[in-house]
């Protein structure tokens, strides 16, 4: 949107507008285009003189535009930066979307009394208060403010808003102009509105004088006799050799000469790029100088933070010196071991100085905005110097160092187990399982533990688990050597075990090197003797034509069924008199297995004896016992007298040490 004013104008000090030739039949009037961003001017109202005639002034010291797309919502024109009191019409066009229209205006002296409206229908307004919503038809809108002052004279003011018409381009906003050496840099913001037509771009204009050109064709062209700069441009340096646009000859922008650059923006026509809407320049003026370049490489302050986490929350750090001082390079901290990183923010005595930062004393610098945090610097325990280098703009540098000593961690004197197992196999790459421990509730105030393992138990493993994760635990046999180290919580490597008692030492070695030894004594039985297996026979004597039973007893019980061989060996009998018997089978568990033999009635009326005996060729996990062999005697039944004969046999046989045997007499 662009508003137009007619009549005289008033300068501002900071932008100078400029006129566009033209005027409207009946009434000569000049039409300036003017600033629409939302400035608020602070103008002082007239001072009230004391209480004598009413005041006549019915000008306005302001008046400010809004409009609306839904009558409810407004986004603000601006007040007019150019506006006059003795100033009384004023238009501006919008985009049709806009639909309608409010105005605040500002009257020069308290008393004065305010309408706004269009004609016919005005309403009172407060001073300095927006008007109601005032519909906006198509085309032109006159919207009238009437001024009432105290002794009623009456001002009128008109503001025309065309809605649908041409709107040309608001300037630039916030314009600056800077020298260098040889050099203007002007520096902007785009505007904040392009107009009817989309964004075109800027124009620069340049003048080599004091004070304004009177004739427009003064000016030179910096930008329009090449290409405008592009919408999205921000800055333009005016800078090097120009073409004087009027004589044709050339101009080099020079140190010391006052130069006045002035800047506007424009729509464009995308179907016609020679159709602009441009906004009204907007002027700066400024000389070129010599830059002398800062040696200053001082820094004007110096901070550290530091954080238990590269991505945690970063905490002032005391640095000592505590209070900074350009001239003090060297300062010191101490963080502690849980603080695992830091930052450094370093602030720059000059604006133009270059500020970097590296951990010791090799490597590049990596570069830091001054007043701003360094990255994340990882601590090692220990001193960990850090270099701050200022750079000055003549490349002067100087160095600060922060030296942060990270604290080591507190080292714990727990050397306590919080847990100790063993297990045991029959060889060292066997299956393991548990061993009962003696006291089998574990505590570490308990040092000492036994246990009971099976002869055929001949390996051992113990699993210790440290109370403090920083302890470490090893172990050894006896009481020499070194330790085996192992892992909290899992197995030792295989122990071989002795028969007899094997010690095993489990030393605890805490984080500040205190130890604690535990010891798990395991006793492997020794090795049963080999059982021994020997014969009886019952009954014995036994009568001609029945059955006698031949026992094979074991002194102590096999763990898998034996079978013991049997010899036959006729002494006055026959192989006819008696059956045959050759193994007797001993179920595992059991500590005897039986055999029967039966036997014949012969015609002879003799007894008749046989012996029933181990065999030689007896199974490994066997020996002879005693009575390895039994005499069996066949009574005759024959005779009508027979001679009695009388036998002994014992039971139990064999018996247990400490045991009683019968021996019975037959």
């Amino acid at each position: 949107m662009q508003i137009r004013r007619y009549g005289p104008t008033v300068k501002s000090r900071r932008a100078e507008g400029r006129m566009r030739p033209g005027s409207r039949t009946g009434r000569s009037r000049r039409r300036f285009f003017l600033l629409l961003p939302a400035l608020a001017l602070p103008l002082s109202l007239l001072a009230a003189g004391p209480a004598q005639a009413q005041s006549s002034d019915a000008t306005l010291r302001g008046l400010r535009v809004e409009v609306s797309t839904d009558g409810t919502s407004f986004s603000s024109i601006g007040f007019i930066p150019k506006f006059s009191a003795g100033q009384t019409r004023y238009d501006t066009a919008v985009q049709p979307s806009y639909t309608h229209a409010r105005l605040t205006p500002s009257a020069s002296h308290a008393a004065a009394a305010l309408q706004v409206g269009k004609a016919g229908s005005l309403r009172a307004v407060s001073n300095g208060s927006p008007s109601a919503a005032i519909a906006l038809d198509t085309g032109g809108n006159a919207i009238l403010v009437k001024v009432t002052a105290e002794d009623g004279s009456v001002r009128h003011y008109t503001m025309t808003v065309t809605r649908g018409g041409r709107a040309f381009s608001s300037p630039p906003r916030n314009v600056q102009v800077s020298a260098g050496d040889g050099s203007l840099t002007l520096t902007w913001e785009p505007p904040a509105y392009w107009g009817s037509f989309p964004p075109g771009g800027y124009d620069v204009d340049w003048y080599a004088g004091a004070s304004l050109p009177t004739d427009e064709l003064d000016w030179n062209r910096a930008t329009r006799s090449v290409v405008p700069l592009a919408p999205t441009a921000t800055s333009y340096k005016f800078t090097g050799t120009y073409e004087i646009q009027r004589t044709g000859g050339r101009h080099t922008v020079t140190n010391g000469t006052t130069y006045r650059l002035r800047l506007r923006a424009f729509g464009t026509n995308p179907d016609d790029s020679s159709d602009r809407l441009p906004s009204y320049w907007v002027t700066m003026s400024e000389s070129p100088a010599a830059q002398t370049q800062s040696s200053n490489a001082d820094l004007s302050g110096l901070t550290a933070s530091t954080a238990t986490s590269l991505g945690g929350m970063y905490a002032a750090l005391t640095l000592s010196p505590s209070t900074f001082s350009a001239g003090t390079t060297s300062y010191t901290a101490t963080a502690a071991n849980a603080r695992t990183h830091a930052k450094v923010t370093p602030a720059v005595a000059h604006s133009a100085a270059r500020v970097g930062w590296r951990k010791g004393n090799t490597g590049s610098f990596t570069s830091v905005s001054s007043g701003s945090e360094s990255g994340a610097i990882a601590l090692s325990v220990g001193a960990n110097a850090i270099t701050v280098r200022v750079t000055a703009q003549d490349g002067t540098t100087k160095d600060y160092t922060v030296t942060i000593t990270r604290e080591a961690a507190a080292q714990s004197s727990n050397a306590d187990l919080s847990g100790l197992t063993a297990s045991t196999s029959t060889s060292s790459t066997g299956t393991f399982t548990a061993l009962t421990l003696s006291p089998s509730t574990f505590s570490a105030g308990t040092t000492s533990y036994t246990a009971t393992a099976a002869n055929a138990r001949t390996h051992a493993k113990v699993t210790p688990a440290v109370a403090h994760s920083a302890a470490r635990v090893g172990w050894r046999k006896g009481n020499t050597g070194s330790f085996t180290s192992v892992s909290s919580g899992s197995e030792s490597g295989a122990i071989a075990l002795s028969v007899g008692a094997n010690a095993i030492t489990v030393r605890v070695t805490a984080q500040d090197g205190t130890t604690k030894d535990y010891t798990v004594t395991i006793t492997r039985e020794a090795a049963a003797a080999t059982p021994t297996v020997s014969l009886s026979a019952s009954p014995n004597p036994v009568t001609e034509g029945s059955s006698v039973t031949v026992t094979a007893a074991l002194s102590r019980a096999l763990t898998s069924n034996v079978t013991i061989p049997v010899t036959i060996t006729d002494n006055s009998a026959e192989p006819t008199d008696h059956g045959t018997l050759t193994s007797i089978t001993i179920n595992s568990g059991a500590t005897s297995g039986t055999g029967t033999i039966t036997t014949n009635q012969d015609p002879d009326e003799d007894d008749e004896t046989f012996t029933v005996a181990l065999g030689s060729s007896l199974p490994s996990s066997v020996a002879a016992g005693t009575p390895s062999s039994v005499q069996i005697r066949i009574t005759d039944d024959d005779r009508t007298s027979p001679t009695p004969v009388v036998s002994l046999s014992a039971s139990p046989n064999p018996v247990t040490e400490g045991s009683s045997v019968t021996v019975t007499a037959r």
